[in-house]
């Protein structure tokens, strides 16, 4: 539950615009996340298009706020804290 407003409070940062009601699209890309989280290649594949569209808009640092906001609302697990530091790697390359 405190994901899900964290999610919401996202979605309002990010100026929210789509033909799409709110619940429709979570519920649409959370199917798409459990899809994807079935093949690491897929994962790969997801990620790299998200990530480049990120860097493309310029907004490494808003995703990795808001990411990081969505992640730790309830609490920190050890896959989260990877994920966030590989997704800090993506966005942020040396």
């Amino acid at each position: 539950m405190a994901e899900d407003e964290e999610l919401d409070h996202a979605l309002d940062a990010l100026g929210w615009d789509s033909p799409l009601p709110r619940d429709k699209f979570m519920l649409q890309a959370f199917a798409v996340a459990r899809d994807v989280s079935s093949c690491p290649l897929k994962v790969e594949d997801f990620l790299a298009a998200r990530v480049k569209q990120i860097i493309s808009d310029g907004q490494q640092a808003f995703a990795m706020t808001w990411l990081s906001k969505v992640l730790t609302v309830d609490g920190l697990t050890e896959s989260e804290k990877r994920f966030l530091i590989q997704m800090e790697a993506r966005l942020y390359p040396v």
